[in-house]
């Protein structure tokens, strides 16, 4: 372990030693190995999987939420009478439209990568699988933190598309199995 957790150190390390930050070396755990299964992976690990089926992308803007990723709900409650089929279908149309134009604009940004903190809705899953896009549903603010430093974005805390600015990229973003 001394060797992995060396090779670690010197890997995190910037140009100098005096900036080594102890937060930038971290152990995962995966169940299923042993302690030769054990390797320095240059980058993060996540235990989570993408929430669609895009499981690898290379060259990736990431774009760092931290708030749920769903529609916006009313803030009062109220009573809706419906009177027949089409306006049921019609009650949620434009908020629905609203959100699909959300994760368009998020497309067209080039973001390949969303990741969300807390919940992420079906249908804002339907959106990410319908433009390609990876996306990850982190439960930790910590955990949140660490990637938004990692790829170099600012966590937004309104679903609104990220300046470029406030964008992270990673050269290569892949789901693993280890074990099951």
């Amino acid at each position: 372990m001394a060797g992995l957790i060396a090779q670690a150190a010197i890997y995190t390390m910037k140009d100098n030693a005096i900036s080594f930050s102890t937060d930038n070396v971290r152990v995962q755990k995966i169940l299923g190995g042993g302690i030769f299964d054990s390797e320095v992976v240059h980058g993060m690990v996540v235990t989570r999987g993408s929430m669609t089926s895009v499981r690898h992308c290379t060259d990736c803007k990431v774009a760092v939420f931290n708030t749920n990723i769903e529609m916006q709900q009313g803030e009062t409650k109220g009573t809706v009478l419906l009177q027949n089929a089409e306006d049921l279908l019609n009650y949620t149309r434009g908020e629905e439209e609203a959100f699909e134009n959300f994760v368009k604009g998020l497309a067209e940004a080039g973001i390949k990568v969303v990741v969300g903190s807390g919940s992420m809705s079906e249908l804002a899953q339907h959106y990410f699988e319908k433009y390609q896009i990876y996306a990850v549903k982190i439960m930790s603010k910590w955990e949140l933190k660490r990637i938004a430093r990692a790829v170099g974005a600012t966590p937004i805390v309104k679903l609104v598309t990220p300046s470029p600015d406030e964008l992270g990229f990673a050269n290569e973003v892949s789901f693993r199995e280890i074990s099951s």
